[in-house]
C-alpha cells in the first residue's frame, strides 16, 4: 500500500528500508496544522500522538496560543475509526505477504492443485487470526470474487479437511 491508496490527509512514513512504519493525517486549519500519528506495529490501534501546531507566520496566530476553537475543531473520532481500517489493511497485507509469500490479491482465482487449496487454506487462517472484519468480506476485497464464489472456495476447503468445520467467523 502506498500513499495513493490513502483517504485524503493521510500518508505513511516509511523506515530506511522502506517497510511502513507510522500512519499519519494531517489538516490544516487556518494557522494551525492539526497531526495525528498512530504507529504501525504497536499493540493497539489508533493515534498515540496529537498535536496542533503554528503552520503560517507567527503574525496569523491569535494571542494565547492554540485557541479552544481550534482544539475542539479535530475529528479525533473519525481519524480514530479511518486509522483502524487503513491499519488492519496495511497488517494484513504485509503480514500475508510475509507469511504467505503472496499478498491476498494474488490468491490463485481457481484452485487446481493442492498447493492452490493449501495457500487459500493459510490465507483464510491468518485473515482469521489479524482481522476484525469478516473474514469472507476480506477475502472478496482482497481478491476481487464475488462472495458466492469465496463461500463456495471455503466450503471446498473445509471438504478437504484444510480448515476449521465451524462456520464462526463466516
Amino acid at each position: 500500500m502506498d500513499n495513493t491508496d490513502l483517504p485524503p490527509g493521510w500518508r505513511l512514513d516509511h523506515d530506511d528500508e522502506g517497510t511502513p512504519q507510522t500512519l499519519v493525517w494531517e489538516e490544516r486549519r487556518g494557522p494551525w496544522l492539526l497531526r495525528a500519528t498512530c504507529p504501525l506495529w504497536a499493540h493497539y490501534e489508533g493515534p498515540s500522538e496529537v498535536t496542533v501546531t503554528l503552520a503560517g507566520p507567527p503574525g496569523e496566530a491569535p494571542d494565547g496560543g492554540v485557541p479552544v476553537d481550534a482544539l475542539r475543531s479535530f475529528p479525533l473520532r473519525e481519524i480514530k475509526a479511518q486509522a483502524r481500517t487503513i491499519m488492519g489493511r496495511i497488517r494484513l497485507q504485509k503480514v500475508s505477504e510475509e507469511v504467505l509469500g503472496v499478498p491476498l490479491s494474488d490468491l490463485p482465482r481457481r484452485c487446481r492443485t493442492d498447493d492452490d487449496y493449501a495457500l487459500w487454506a493459510a490465507a483464510w487462517t491468518l485473515v482469521r487470526r489479524i482481522s476484525k472484519t469478516s473474514p469472507v468480506k476480506v477475502l472478496m476485497d482482497h481478491t476481487g470474487m464475488a462472495q458466492s464464489s469465496v463461500s463456495t472456495r471455503l466450503a471446498q476447503l473445509r471438504k478437504r479437511g484444510l480448515i476449521d468445520t465451524d462456520k464462526e467467523g463466516n
